[in-house]
């Protein structure tokens, strides 16, 4: 997920951003989903945002395709080296 988070994270008017494997009910894999806080400033709607997002990733294959995206109102919440704390956001 690193590396696609790092995809998304170039994208101007993206904060911040994390990247996960979705599962269903009986725990198989049923994509990526990508949990993104967008800029305020840049007043990107959500389809703009998915666009974007589908646009920078089109050249991986089909398995690290973004599937779902969310977007937060607020930023994650992070750990004392900054880093987001995952776990509190992967169900």
């Amino acid at each position: 997920p690193e590396e696609l988070e790092d995809y998304i994270s170039g994208i101007e008017g993206v904060k911040e951003v994390l990247v996960y494997s979705k599962k269903d009910e009986k725990g198989i894999e049923s994509g990526l989903t990508a949990i993104v806080y967008p800029d305020e400033e840049a007043k990107l709607t959500e389809d703009e945002i998915k666009h974007h997002i589908t646009a920078v990733l089109s050249h991986l294959p089909v398995y690290k395709q973004i599937q779902n995206v969310v977007l937060r109102n607020e930023p994650f919440e992070k750990t004392t080296t900054n880093k987001i704390k995952r776990q509190n956001y992967i169900n």
